[in-house]
Formats: C-alpha cells, sequence, structure tokens
C-alpha cells in the first residue's frame, strides 16, 4: 500500500513539473511574438488619411465570394446631396404587404433610397402624426389616443399649446414656405367656432372640416386659408384629385425654399376610391405570409384566444383587401402628380419628395381579422422612400429608423433649428453613406381607459376590439425573433430590438420630463404614487368598461 502511494505522488510530481516548464516556455513565446509585432509595426509606413472622405471597413464575406473572409475599404463622401424643397406624402394604413401589390408604388424603390425597417411608436393615426409633427415618443407629446374624450386628438393638442411648437412653425421661422392639404388631427377642427382656424406655421392651408365624411372622399367640406368651400358627388370632386390638384398649384406657383406636407386619407377604411380604379385588382388577395392565420411563439394571453380563421372568413377578408388595393391606388396617384410637377416646373434637382405612412395594417396575421393597434411588425414597420437627386437609386437601408426622425430630418434640410427636446434623429446621414442611426426604438400605446390609476404597473394592451387587460406582475417581454429581455419599470431599454415589440407602458400619462432615452429608467418604481393624476372619462360606457375589467383582472389574479 505504502509502495503504490509514494508510485502516485513522484507520478503528480512529475506532472506538475512538466506543466510548470510548458506555461514557462509559453509565455517565452508570447513575448518574442509580441516583440516581433512591435517592430513590424514600427517599420511598416503610415499612410495619409483622406481629408475629404472616410472609410469604412467591411468584414463580411461578399456575395458570390468564396475567398474567405475580405476586409476592404469603401470610400464615401461625407456631404450628403443638398435640397432647398421638401415633400413628405403621407398615406393612412399603408402597410408593406399592400405597398408592394401595387405596382406604380413598387417601382418607387427603384427610383430611390428605401427605408426597410422604418417603424411608428403607435400604430394609431392621430399620435403618429403628432410624433411626425413633433419627432418626439408618445409619452412626451402626451397625445395617446384619437379622441379627447381619451386623451387624443386635435383638441388636446391644442389645449397642450404643442400646435405652437412644432414642425411648420420651425421651418416658417426660418423663412420657409409651408403648405398642409390633406388629413391633420383627428377631431379637427374644433367646433363649432374653429372651423375656420389655420393652426400657426402653416402658409397654405386646405384641409377637410367633415371628419368621418371625409374618409370617404366625397360630400365634405374644405377649410381653404379659411375659406369654406363645399364639394358634392361628382367624380372631380373626388378629393384626393382635389388635394393633388392643389399640390401642383403649390409646386408650381411657390418660391424656393418651400415645405409641402400632402397627406391622404387612403388606403384608410371605408377605401376611398377613384372611379378610374374601381376595376382594378380583380383577383388580388390578402398575401398568405408565414404569419397569415398560424399560431405565433410565445403569445400572450389575449392573442392565444383568437381561433383559426375559417375559410369563410378569410374570403370576406380578400374583399377587404381588393378594396384597400383600389383605394391604394390613389397614393401612387399623388406620387405621380408631385414628381410630374416638379419634373415640369424644373424643380426636382432641387427637391426631395419622401412616401411613407402613419401605421400598417394587418389582415389576417396570426389568426387576428383586421385592423391595426398591434406590436406586429405588418402594424409597426411602414414603407419609407425617398427620392431625390444625389439619392442613389435601388438602395436599401437596413438601419432602424422611425417616425419621430422626420422632423429633425425636415428641419436640417431647409436650414431650421429643432428644440432640444426633440426624441428623433437626423436622417440625413443616410443619404450619402449609411451609418448606424440606432438598433431600437421605443414603441408603445397608453391606455387610455385606465387614466384615473394612481400607480405605476406595466401591462400588455390586448386586441382593441375586447376589453380584457392583464396586469402581469413580472413585466412585459420584448418580442423579437429572439428574445431580448423583460421590460420593467426598473430594466433598461433592450439594445437589439427589431421589428415587434410587447405593448409595456406604464398605466398613466408620463410628463414630458420622463426622457425617451432613459425610459423606463426615469419612470417611479411600482406602487409610487405619483403627483399628476387622470382625470376618468365622463361617459358611462367607460365606467362600465373600467368595472368589468377591474373585475376580470380579480379573476385573473386568482
Amino acid at each position: 500500500m505504502r509502495s503504490r502511494l509514494s508510485g502516485r505522488r513522484t507520478i503528480a510530481g512529475l506532472t506538475s513539473v512538466l506543466t510548470a516548464l510548458a506555461v514557462v516556455a509559453g509565455l517565452l513565446a508570447l513575448g518574442n511574438l509580441t516583440t516581433g509585432g512591435e517592430r513590424a509595426s514600427a517599420a511598416a509606413p503610415v499612410a495619409d488619411q483622406p481629408t475629404q472622405a472616410f472609410t469604412t471597413q467591411v468584414s463580411d464575406v461578399l456575395p458570390g465570394d468564396t475567398s474567405g473572409d475580405v476586409t476592404q475599404g469603401v470610400e464615401t463622401p461625407t456631404e450628403p446631396p443638398s435640397f432647398k424643397n421638401v415633400v413628405m406624402v403621407l398615406a393612412d394604413d399603408l402597410d408593406w404587404k399592400l405597398f408592394e401589390q401595387i405596382p406604380r408604388l413598387r417601382e418607387l424603390r427603384e427610383r430611390g433610397m428605401t427605408f426597410t425597417n422604418h417603424t411608428v411608436v403607435d400604430s394609431l393615426c392621430c399620435p403618429s402624426r403628432v410624433t411626425i409633427l413633433r419627432g418626439q415618443y408618445i409619452h412626451n407629446h402626451e397625445i395617446i389616443s384619437n379622441i379627447e374624450a381619451t386623451g387624443g386628438g386635435w383638441p388636446t393638442f391644442k389645449k397642450l399649446g404643442e400646435h405652437k411648437d412644432n414642425l411648420p412653425v420651425w421651418l416658417d421661422d426660418a423663412g420657409v414656405t409651408t403648405a398642409l392639404y390633406g388629413k391633420y388631427l383627428n377631431e379637427y377642427p374644433t367646433r363649432p367656432g374653429g372651423i375656420r382656424y389655420v393652426p400657426p406655421g402653416w402658409d397654405e392651408w386646405a384641409v377637410p372640416i367633415s371628419r368621418g365624411d371625409s374618409y370617404t372622399g366625397y360630400s365634405y367640406t374644405l377649410n381653404d386659408n379659411g375659406d369654406l368651400i363645399r364639394y358634392g358627388t361628382k367624380p372631380e370632386d373626388f378629393l384626393n384629385d382635389v388635394l393633388n390638384d392643389k399640390a401642383r398649384t403649390f409646386i408650381a406657383e411657390t418660391d424656393e425654399p418651400f415645405f409641402l406636407y400632402l397627406s391622404n386619407y387612403t388606403p384608410h377604411k371605408p377605401f376611398a376610391t377613384a372611379p378610374r380604379h374601381l376595376g382594378t385588382h380583380t383577383g388580388t388577395v390578402a398575401p398568405r405570409t408565414p404569419a397569415h392565420n398560424t399560431y405565433g411563439e410565445n403569445e400572450p394571453d389575449w392573442l392565444a384566444e383568437f381561433p383559426k380563421l375559417s375559410d369563410w372568413k378569410i374570403s370576406e377578408l380578400d374583399k377587404v383587401w381588393r378594396k384597400r388595393a383600389q383605394s391604394a391606388e390613389t397614393v401612387a396617384d399623388s406620387v405621380e402628380a408631385v414628381l410630374a410637377e416638379l419634373e415640369a416646373t424644373g424643380k426636382a434637382d432641387e427637391t426631395l419628395v419622401v412616401l411613407t405612412s402613419d401605421n400598417g395594417y394587418h389582415v389576417g396575421e396570426y389568426r387576428m381579422p383586421k385592423g391595426k393597434r398591434t406590436p406586429y411588425a405588418a402594424d409597426t414597420v411602414v414603407p419609407m422612400i425617398a427620392i431625390g437627386p444625389g439619392i442613389p437609386a435601388g438602395v436599401e437601408v437596413e438601419e432602424m429608423t422611425s417616425t419621430i426622425d422626420l422632423a429633425p430630418t425636415f428641419t436640417e434640410i431647409l436650414g431650421g433649428q429643432a428644440p432640444e427636446w426633440v426624441d428623433g434623429r437626423s436622417m440625413v446621414p443616410f443619404l450619402a453613406p449609411a451609418r448606424l442611426h440606432r438598433n431600437g426604438a421605443t414603441r408603445r400605446s397608453p391606455n387610455p381607459s385606465a387614466r384615473r390609476t394612481r400607480t405605476i404597473r406595466t401591462i400588455c394592451r390586448t386586441s382593441r376590439r375586447r376589453s380584457r387587460r392583464y396586469a402581469h406582475r413580472g413585466g412585459c417581454t420584448w418580442s423579437t425573433t429572439t428574445a431580448v429581455g423583460p421590460c420593467t419599470t426598473n430594466s433598461p431599454i433592450p439594445t437589439s430590438c427589431a421589428t415587434s415589440w410587447m405593448r409595456c407602458r406604464p398605466r398613466i400619462r408620463l410628463s414630458s420630463h420622463h426622457s425617451a432615452t432613459n425610459w423606463p429608467n426615469s419612470m417611479p418604481a411600482p406602487g409610487r404614487r405619483v403627483a399628476k393624476r387622470m382625470r376618468s372619462p365622463s361617459p358611462i360606457r367607460f365606467r362600465r368598461r373600467r368595472r368589468r375589467r377591474r373585475r376580470r383582472r380579480r379573476q385573473h389574479r386568482r
């Protein structure tokens, strides 16, 4: 027994000695290698740095290259193209799937730069359009819905004084002629005394005051620079054509610089369509994408309740899709009218034209019939095309941009000055060399029916058609292609957000001092009382819904 133990100790000792010798030899070799590398670096000549261009290192394997990893320098100019004028054509509820089914819209991708990951901060008309005008997240501009009763719409926008400090005001102060033709904000104008009112900053103004009737395209009244003009049901009274004519006149008769905001009502329901497009898209159906009528992974409770769509329901949704496709042709009419007039007047070489949408739209995705206000890409990632001199045609930008970036971008291009509180970043650098813009954006939709709540709680919103809400004690999950972590009141914003998020947000309307850059870290801890108390909507139906939600939450906790 003693001989065996002594033999094992001898073997262990020899192993230790050999290991120590190997470590010493490795350290000596590493020292020699480092010394040789330093000598080689010192002997190598230093190349002159360019003064008018910078070099971007590309480490990805180029398409068709089989030689392995490639590192090459790509020189790109530092100065983006300059423009004297900007035209923004804004569609209503235009998603990427519908965009690709309209040939004239699809062809625009070959004429300009396509932003394939352009997101909205909320897939709802009024909050999204306020974000475009103010360059702010929802919890900063505080317009959280389409109507005044739930904290949104034009009346709330005006009550907060934000109509006096937004994009047209900044441009007007810089000497830019501004014009808005088409849809402004929901519940505009304030009745009865405000039907002739024109907000500050707009030099030219033609906005319908008929509210719901304006979506049909006929039988509307137009506030034309304070004058009320009534239109009927004749083909020449179609709203989109009237707005296009005004846009052409503005381009032809206005001195540079100018900013034209052509805001369509299409393809928003009831899907207004020009008579010339009524016979088109007879065989068009909703695209059968991988998300169409399928079950997703880790679905939230509100979505898991949706059954699969029946064949009859899918056929009905295809009819709706055909109407949307016919209506979307009017968006192509607007873009063609603008581009043609710019060419005819010789202003195309000095004008940037941007086509985008206020939000997307889903039809059949994840068994949801039709609508918006979900966190999925069909509703939140919208088309955006930039066309202009010096912009490379047929180029796609995959970096994440957002509607908060439009106001600072237009302000920089036209020589204005945006306030420091703007949340967005200028997209001007994309027009020359593409660089990393951001890798995440806040996508939130406050809960209008819980405005009396005085404590902070993170919840997930359900479908608009269902009043059920679920309170998650551990916070929601930011849903992307891969999970990126929880979204709670004490966690930072994830840095790898991609195309869709769960609707994580506090159940109060945040004050303006809660910055979007450090939300939700700047929010009070859960359960802490806040000084700003929300008023409850007065209609009885909101009270009944609130009682039902409380009862269902109690059942859910059990």
